[in-house]
C-alpha cells in the first residue's frame, strides 16, 4: 500500500484513531485502548475488520487529533453532588394556582383529620357506659335468678353482717362495681352461684346490676317522700298487667273464633286498655272496685267479658278463695255520652252539636266544650291520615282496626280534661 492510500485510509478512520500518550486509564472514556481490545464486551460495537494504523508521527502533515471525549470529573468532586436533588421545574402560572390550591387543600384534609380524630376519642368515652347498658339489656334474666339475687342481698346484707350497697356519695352517683360495693356484689354472685353454677356470667351480672338501680331508685324515692305514691301506681300497673295477661292466653284458648278474629282480638289487647281497679275494704269483705273505661265499645267490652269469664273457669278451686271478688264501678258521670237532637249537624265532631246543659254553665267550661271538638277533629283526621280509621258516614257507627298509639292518646286527652261533659251523636268506634 503507497504513502498516499495509506493516508487517505487515516483520515477517512480518523474517528477510531488516538494516540498513545493521550491514552486515558479511566474507565470514563468513550473509546477502549487498543491494548485492551481483548477485554472488550461481547455486546460493544464491531470494528472494522480492516486494520488501521493507531499512531501516526506528530510532526506528519496529514495527523488529525481524535474526537474522544474529554475527562469526566468523579462524582465527589462534582459541584452537582452537593447541589439538592429535589429540584422542581418552573412551573407556569396556570400549574403554580394549581399546586397552591392542593396545597392549601391538603392543609384543611389534616386539620379535618384531626378534628375527626378528637371527636372520635370524646364520642368513645362518652359511650364507655352506654355501650355497657346495651349489653345488660340484651341478656334475658330468668326469674329464678332474679329472685335468687334479692334473697342473697337481704341475707347478706341483714344476717350476715355486709355492707349495704351505696347509691351515692355526695354528688356523684356510684356503681355496682364501685370500690365501695365491690364486696358485696361479689358475695351476691357467689352466693346466686352456689345455687346455680351454670349460670351465664353476662346474666348474673346484669340481674345484679338491675337490682342495684332498684335499690338506687328505692333510695330516693324514700328521700323525697314518694315512696306510698310508687307503691299505689305499681300496684294499679301490676293489676293491669295481670288481666292482660290473662286475656291473652285466653284467647288462644277460646273455641269457636276463626284464627283471623284470634289476631284481631290479640293485636287490640293492649295495657292502655285494660281498666284500673281499687281495693275497698267494707266490713263484710274486702273487694277490687273496677273503673269502666267509657271509651270502649261495647263489641271490645263484650269481647273482655267472655275471655274473663273462661278465665274463671279455668281456676282451680284454691285460686278461686284466693282471688278477690271484683265489683263493675259506675260510669263516670262526666264522661257519660248525651243523647242530642236528631237534627244535628251530620259531623259528629262539629262544635255546633256542643251546647252548654244550662245557662248557668260557668265560662270555663264553656272554653272548654269550644276547645275539645277541635282535638277531637284533629284526632280522627290524625287517624284517617295514617289509614288507620275508615269512616263510614252511612253506617250506624265508625269501624277501625284496633289502633293502640291513637286511642292511647285519645283516652289521655279525654282523662286530662276530666271536668268535661261528652255530649256526641249515639255513635261509638268498633274495635
Amino acid at each position: 500500500m503507497s504513502d498516499s492510500e495509506n493516508t487517505n485510509y487515516i483520515e477517512n478512520d480518523s474517528e477510531d484513531s488516538f494516540h498513545p500518550d493521550e491514552e486515558s486509564s479511566s474507565n470514563d472514556s468513550d473509546e477502549p485502548s487498543p491494548s485492551a481490545s481483548s477485554k472488550r464486551p461481547k455486546n460493544s460495537r464491531k470494528k472494522s475488520s480492516v486494520s488501521i494504523f493507531t499512531s501516526t508521527p506528530r510532526n506528519s502533515a496529514s495527523h488529525r487529533l481524535s474526537k474522544t471525549l474529554p475527562r469526566m470529573p468523579s462524582l465527589d468532586s462534582s459541584p452537582l453532588a452537593a447541589a439538592p436533588h429535589n429540584l422542581t421545574p418552573k412551573l407556569s402560572p396556570g400549574e403554580e394556582t394549581i399546586m397552591q390550591y392542593l396545597k392549601k387543600m391538603d392543609s384543611k384534609m389534616d386539620k379535618i383529620g384531626e378534628e375527626i380524630k378528637t371527636l372520635k376519642e370524646e364520642i368513645g368515652t362518652g359511650m364507655k357506659g352506654k355501650g355497657k347498658k346495651s349489653e345488660q339489656e340484651n341478656f334475658h334474666v330468668p326469674p329464678k335468678i332474679r329472685t335468687a339475687v334479692h334473697d342473697a342481698y337481704k341475707q347478706l346484707v341483714e344476717e350476715d353482717d355486709y355492707a349495704a350497697w351505696q347509691t351515692k356519695l355526695g354528688d356523684n352517683k356510684l356503681k355496682v362495681s364501685s370500690e365501695v360495693n365491690k364486696a358485696t356484689t361479689q358475695a351476691v354472685k357467689q352466693f346466686v352461684k352456689g345455687l346455680y353454677h351454670d349460670v351465664q356470667d353476662g346474666i348474673l351480672q346484669t340481674a345484679v346490676a338491675r337490682y342495684f338501680e332498684s335499690v338506687a331508685q328505692k333510695e330516693h324515692k324514700e328521700k323525697t317522700g314518694k315512696i306510698e305514691q310508687h307503691k299505689a301506681k305499681m300496684l294499679h300497673y301490676s293489676r293491669r298487667k295481670r288481666k292482660l295477661q290473662w286475656r291473652m292466653a285466653m284467647v288462644d284458648k277460646k273455641t269457636g273464633m276463626d284464627e283471623a278474629k284470634k289476631r284481631r282480638i290479640s293485636n287490640a289487647l293492649e295495657l292502655c286498655y285494660m281498666s284500673s281497679e281499687e281495693e275497698n275494704n267494707s266490713d263484710d269483705e274486702t273487694f277490687l272496685k273496677t273503673k269502666p273505661l267509657s271509651w270502649r265499645s261495647e263489641e271490645y267490652t263484650k269481647i273482655l267479658e267472655e275471655l274473663d269469664t273462661k278465665y274463671e273457669r279455668s281456676m282451680s278451686n284454691r285460686s278461686k278463695r284466693q282471688m278477690l271478688k271484683r265489683v263493675k264501678g259506675d260510669m263516670p258521670s262526666l264522661a257519660v255520652a248525651q243523647q242530642v237532637p236528631s237534627d244535628v249537624d251530620s259531623d259528629p265532631f262539629s262544635v255546633s252539636n256542643y251546647s252548654p246543659s244550662s245557662d248557668s254553665e260557668s265560662d270555663e267550661n264553656k272554653k272548654v266544650l269550644e276547645s275539645t271538638p277541635n282535638s277531637l277533629r284533629a284526632s280522627r283526621n290524625t287517624m284517617e291520615k295514617q289509614g288507620i280509621l275508615t269512616l263510614r258516614e252511612n253506617s250506624e257507627h265508625f269501624e277501625a282496626e284496633p289502633t293502640p298509639v291513637s286511642l292511647r292518646s285519645s283516652c289521655n286527652t279525654m282523662e286530662k280534661q276530666d271536668s268535661l261533659t261528652l255530649r256526641v251523636h249515639p255513635k261509638f268506634i268498633e274495635i
